[in-house]
């Protein structure tokens, strides 16, 4: 292709060298973000398979095709393709890979070598050989993957595309913050060797957006989005990790196949300002890093919070509902998009999703009432306030029309579930999330706490 250089990571990076290994990790964001292109072998599980082996077999049908206006005469190869095709094609091998995502995400551009065809996307488009000419900015999302390349645009090119679809109430897709919770969210779904490589695993994407927002990183978590961040939760069904990877606030020591953020995303997703309400107070974040700044591993992290709170205990045991594998009664979603649950149980109530649920379930409230477990109130959720789209764009309606169609839907209050860690006073770890009845906070108590 008359490129001189070709870069490959285990040429590149000294693979026995710790040393060398930390040096060069903090520049691949830089690598792949201004590399020409990247070739990726979707399906291939290590060196020693190729391209060609993996092709799945077709049964093609020769058609002829001409062209008048430009004199040319050829053959179109054809295959009969389906759903399956598609879903197939979104599963490669490097689709599980937490580490292959930064590097899909940050490359101007990436030539996917799949079983099935080629596919091109670069940061404003996804071409295949079955689909050459789909527009990312008109049909969002391609065979089930979002075109994420975008928060490698510049600010204003990003602010323009997310300005452009505004009016087809799509724009939200292109908030630095929305990107960052959808990566995220699909980071924690994939496999990494080493759960002490979360952070650096997904630096590069979190400088990209530290780029755009001026924000400040506190081990996954962005400071001026703090509430938002501890929004998030599990389905229930991991082990905790051995190996130390941060503070128990953040979603990066859950991060194990399992990890839901839906209440970061509803509250981002929207243009209003007002989503989330925070009831606590962040005094102080403190964090410590193996590297040589905030995007690197955390060795250890603290963060002090100050709130309204109550024992776990001190609550009627009618009042407490365990969600079991992050399913609730009949229902399987995560708290803040059930909306009638609270409605249809008589008084107070809370229901906890403990982040990692217990080998041995029985008594476990009991358990953490007795270990002197506490609810801590952080703050209070209203779903998004969407207007109305009707003949008229949103984008042309005057102010006095846009909040006469704007829908309001119930808020809904959290709180963290901690558990004291045995050591300093007034020192926790985080083990869950809750949603509360507004009725059952009345009469907690303020106090300053800290999370490790």
């Amino acid at each position: 292709m008359g490129y001189r250089y070709l870069w490959i990571d285990s040429l590149c990076i000294i693979q026995d060298s710790k040393e060398d290994w930390q040096k060069e990790v903090s520049k691949m964001g830089e690598v792949y973000k201004n590399c020409v292109f990247m070739i990726s072998a979707e399906f291939c599980h290590d060196h020693t398979e190729s391209f060609f082996s993996l092709a799945a077999e077709k049964d093609y049908v020769v058609q002829g095709c001409h062209s008048p206006a430009r004199g040319f005469c050829g053959s179109i190869y054809t295959y009969h393709t389906t759903n399956k095709d598609a879903e197939r094609l979104a599963r490669g091998v490097l689709q599980t890979r937490a580490w292959a995502l930064q590097e899909d995400i940050l490359s101007p551009r990436t030539m996917k070598w799949t079983q099935e065809q080629l596919v091109w996307e670069c940061r404003t488009t996804t071409l295949s050989e079955e689909i050459p000419g789909l527009d990312a900015l008109d049909a969002h999302g391609f065979m089930g993957h979002e075109n994420l390349k975008a928060i490698c645009l510049s600010k204003d090119i990003l602010q323009n595309r997310k300005q452009r679809l505004e009016a087809v109430d799509t724009g939200w897709y292109h908030d630095p913050l929305v990107l960052w919770y959808r990566v995220v969210q699909i980071f924690c779904q994939r496999h990494i060797s080493f759960s002490a490589d979360v952070f650096p695993a997904i630096s590069g994407i979190a400088k990209e957006v530290a780029r755009h927002t001026g924000f400040e990183y506190r081990a996954g978590i962005w400071a001026q989005d703090f509430h938002n961040g501890l929004m998030w939760t599990t389905d229930g069904s991991q082990q905790k990790s051995k190996d130390y990877v941060g503070p128990t606030w953040t979603w990066a020591s859950a991060c194990n196949r399992g990890l839901k953020l839906p209440g970061a995303l509803i509250a981002s997703f929207s243009r209003q300002e007002d989503i989330i309400n925070p009831t606590a107070e962040i005094i102080d974040i403190d964090i410590k890093y193996a590297g040589r700044d905030e995007f690197s591993a955390v060795t250890s992290g603290t963060l002090q919070i100050k709130g309204r709170h109550v024992a776990l205990g001190n609550l009627a045991i009618g009042s407490i509902i365990l969600s079991d594998s992050g399913k609730l009664e009949k229902f399987n979603d995560p708290p803040w998009v059930v909306t009638s649950l609270l409605k249809s149980r008589k008084g107070q109530v809370a229901y906890l999703w403990l982040d990692f649920m217990p080998l041995v379930k029985e008594h476990v409230l009991s358990n953490l009432s007795n270990e002197g477990a506490i609810l801590f109130d952080i703050g209070t959720i209203g779903y998004r306030k969407r207007p109305e789209i009707g003949e008229k764009k949103i984008s042309d309606m005057n102010n006095d029309e846009l909040q006469a169609s704007i829908i309001f839907y119930p808020a809904k209050n959290f709180a963290l579930v901690l558990r004291p860690t045995g050591g300093n006073v007034d020192e926790y770890e985080r083990i869950g999330i809750a949603r509360v009845s507004g009725d059952l906070r009345e009469g907690w108590e303020s106090r300053l706490v800290t999370i490790v």
